[in-house]
């Protein structure tokens, strides 16, 4: 699968910038910026996860997720992650091997999937019902003691969900062509 969080930068056998940094060898010069520019990207993933709660989530995902390649004459820095283009981008979450997604209604769930909660149904299994509002079901389960059990919802069955907002964390390519003048700047 192609990416859409990505940059290339290739250098030309001829142009101003080879004229510029003849003593500096373009693959040297190409790792250098590859790894300024994915420095750059994880500097800007660690911002948007200190302003979130899910700190792990932005180590175990995204900063997993950038790398950079250099050849003899071009570089890229990419994310290879699903989940990094999509909280760069927003959108909606759908399932893609089921055909749908566990939502837990209760927060205590939020770190439980449906097979891991303790169903006291008296087959032990859990009750669906059709969701009021939208597609997809309700899962419930009998809470309560004697004759005043009742049923309790605890995951919402969903085909997809509501759209996701856009985080941006990825740089842009004005980012980018400031980050790079500045580097030329000051560290060549």
């Amino acid at each position: 699968m192609e990416m859409k969080l990505k940059i290339d930068v290739k250098v030309e056998p001829e142009g101003d910038l080879l004229e510029e940094l003849r003593g500096l060898s373009p693959e040297r010069f190409l790792r250098a910026w590859a790894i300024f520019t994915k420095n750059l990207a994880r500097n800007n993933a660690q911002k948007a996860a200190s302003g979130s709660g899910g700190r792990s989530f932005w180590q175990r995902e995204i900063l997993q997720s950038i790398h950079d390649s250099v050849g003899a004459d071009s570089a890229t820095v990419y994310s290879d992650s699903y989940i990094a283009e999509h909280v760069h981008t927003g959108g909606v979450i759908r399932p893609r091997t089921c055909k749908y997604l566990a939502i837990p209604l209760d927060p205590r769930l939020k770190k439980n999937g449906p097979g891991d909660v303790a169903w006291r149904t008296p087959d032990k299994e859990p009750v669906f019902l059709p969701r009021k509002r939208g597609p997809g079901w309700v899962m419930m389960d009998y809470a309560g003691r004697g004759k005043r059990k009742y049923l309790e919802p605890k995951f919402a069955l969903v085909p997809e969900t509501l759209p996701q907002r856009p985080r941006p964390w990825w740089p842009s390519d004005e980012d980018i062509e400031k980050e790079t003048r500045r580097f030329f700047e000051e560290d060549l």
